[in-house]
């Protein structure tokens, strides 16, 4: 409908420059085209993705380059990175040095994680979306985090949407996953 109104004004404005050879009317109608072909194309006016988006891509083309979200801390973002990317070195750097301690203590260890990595990744998981929720601060000075993680199961598996729950300490390094 805002088209075919367009169109009429534009025909209507194109015939009075014509029949009077006004400069400004002619101006005033290619500035209305462009205007409206900009704002308009495909009969909608284009928005802007929403804050907080990471990553974005879909199972058909895979996981899409992640975007911060304001507030996202570093380490939340580099663990989420890792995982998406199969990068254990990125993950194992955002845990704190007590929660690698504890890890090393039950057996795991870098090297084993990116093993893990390695196994989901043959078997066809992916990462597709992670969205930033939000944070809430605790009296310690530690502080969760919370996230909305949509990957896909194993070999072409159904879409999941998966919640994560990190708790950081004080100096923004992870002390536990949930």
């Amino acid at each position: 409908m805002i088209g075919r109104v367009m169109r009429r004004a534009v025909g209507r404005l194109v015939l009075a420059a014509l029949h009077r050879g006004t400069l400004l009317i002619i101006t005033f109608v290619v500035a209305l085209g462009v205007v409206g072909s900009l704002l308009f194309t495909s009969g909608r006016v284009a928005l802007p993705n929403p804050a907080g988006t990471v990553g974005g891509g879909n199972a058909s083309n895979g996981p899409a380059e992640a975007q911060r979200a304001n507030g996202e801390p570093d380490a939340t973002y580099n663990y989420l990175r890792g995982n998406q990317t199969f990068d254990a070195k990125l993950m194992w750097t955002a845990y704190s040095d007590r929660f690698t301690r504890s890890l090393q203590q039950s057996g795991v260890t870098m090297d084993s994680l990116q093993a893990q990595l390695d196994q989901s990744r043959q078997r066809g998981r992916q990462v597709l979306k992670t969205q930033y929720i939000g944070s809430y601060p605790i009296a310690n000075g530690s502080s969760m985090h919370f996230y909305v993680v949509t990957e896909t199961a194993f070999t072409r598996g159904p879409v999941q949407y998966v919640p994560y729950t990190f708790t950081l300490d004080s100096s923004g390094k992870i002390v536990r996953t949930e």
